[in-house]
């Protein structure tokens, strides 16, 4: 039953009914616009950084711009009892594009390559622009988190690292699934 600004539902899981709860005047036009300007804000940060990070090379940023599409076309479709939930294996980019490159070098070229590949799929131009927008975004806060506590080159070979990497995968996914949230409770 609706109640003031609010629409409650009934639903299975916690985190779906507390998205659901969100005030009426949050649009989808509005949660789009606000993780597009994010992202923006994290791919300026990252071309600054790349800028003045030490030079890459050509093949590793090539394996990147392939990565990062692919991680987008394989789904993993899961059902939690009413729920489907959809993975992408963008966690698995990130991890890899961190250790292959910097940190940097993933945001900025996420949102193009993902925008492109939901594009090239079929999606809508605000669903694919939304979905380049929320990796950027979710890559811009686990290269947040990564720079913040470790030191360049990043890998998984020590314990400190890893924990840290690991750390950085779960902002994503975290950030990544809260802007899916956000735009699902408001369509």
């Amino acid at each position: 039953m609706p109640t003031a600004g609010r629409v409650v539902t009934r639903t299975a899981c916690p985190a779906t009914a507390a998205m659901k709860q969100i005030p009426r005047r949050l649009t989808l036009g509005r949660v789009v616009a606000a993780v597009v300007s994010l992202a923006v804000v994290c791919a300026l940060v990252a071309l600054a950084s790349v800028q003045d990070a030490p030079p890459v090379q050509r093949w590793q940023v090539l394996l990147l711009i392939v990565m990062l599409p692919l991680s987008e076309m394989a789904l993993l479709h899961v059902r939690f009892g009413g729920d489907a939930v959809s993975f992408t294996w963008g966690e698995g980019a990130v991890l890899v594009g961190f250790c292959l490159v910097s940190p940097a070098w993933l945001v900025l070229l996420a949102g193009p390559s993902v925008t492109l590949v939901h594009l090239i799929k079929g999606r809508g131009v605000q669903k694919a622009v939304f979905n380049g927008a929320a990796f950027t975004l979710a890559a811009g806060m686990a290269a947040l988190l990564v720079t913040s506590l470790a030191r360049a080159p990043y890998t998984v070979l020590g314990a400190r690292q890893a924990v840290v990497l690991i750390g950085g995968v779960l902002v994503f996914a975290i950030t990544s699934a809260t802007c899916t949230a956000l735009a699902v409770s408001t369509a």
